[in-house]
């Protein structure tokens, strides 16, 4: 009987734990003429693999500077935990192919989406107000 209400109990937890992950959104500013993406075109924008899309041209990835979302946002769209990014991120500064998108707070995400179009970033779906719009991704 024991054993039936921890499987129970782990059930429960892992499921709460999903629906934490999903709270995730990408965000641009309503102006922005990007509508949807996939997931490999998130993935790409944020490791720097791509630095503009079809029809769009250049795209400026934001981090936030919130480590939980941050954790959240990349298991979510790449599959990768916080340590691998930054170890990616460390191998493409090192060679001198790159950096790190911007990492910004909340109120300076909000700021530069709306001053530039071609700006992206990511929110907890409660932090979602009338000045952003939620991407959708496939």
């Amino acid at each position: 009987m024991k054993k039936i209400h921890c499987h129970i109990l782990c059930l429960g937890l892992l499921l709460l734990a999903t629906v934490a992950q999903a709270d995730v959104v990408l965000v641009v500013a309503k102006n922005s003429p990007l509508e949807s993406l996939s997931r490999h075109e998130v993935e790409d924008i944020f490791l720097g693999k791509a630095a503009s899309l079809p029809n769009i041209g250049k795209v400026m990835p934001l981090d936030r500077n919130d480590e939980k979302l941050r954790e959240q946002f990349y298991a979510a769209f790449t599959g990768k935990t916080l340590s691998q990014v930054k170890a990616h991120w460390a191998r493409i500064i090192f060679t001198g192919r790159g950096y790190p998108p911007k990492t910004v707070n909340l109120n300076d995400l909000k700021t530069t989406l709306k001053n530039n179009p071609a700006a992206i970033g990511y929110v907890s779906s409660d932090q979602v107000d009338e000045t952003l719009r939620i991407i959708k991704t496939q």
